[in-house]
């Protein structure tokens, strides 16, 4: 797959479970669930490399694209993606 202009594909980052050594679940809920892992940018991209954790604003929407099997969100790079995480 090859992006466009400043378009950035992500995939959202899979919570690990926390459990006790006796099996007890502590808590099943991320700290944050709009985090993403870059999978693949664009040739216009500045700010943002591959492998890089972003945060997209809840309000910004993305185009939800299936890419090696999962499910990934195409995004612009810009101001709605906090790359300070």
């Amino acid at each position: 797959m090859k992006l466009l202009s400043d378009r950035i594909l992500v995939e959202r980052i899979e919570k690990e479970e926390n459990k006790t050594d006796s099996g007890i679940i502590l808590s099943n809920k991320p700290k944050n669930d709009n985090q993403f892992r870059v999978v693949l940018i664009g040739p216009k991209v500045r700010h943002t490399k591959i492998r890089d954790i972003v945060q997209k604003m809840k309000y910004v929407p993305g185009t939800p694209i299936e890419y090696n099997g999962k499910m990934c969100l195409l995004l612009r790079e810009g101001s709605e993606l906090d790359l300070n995480i």
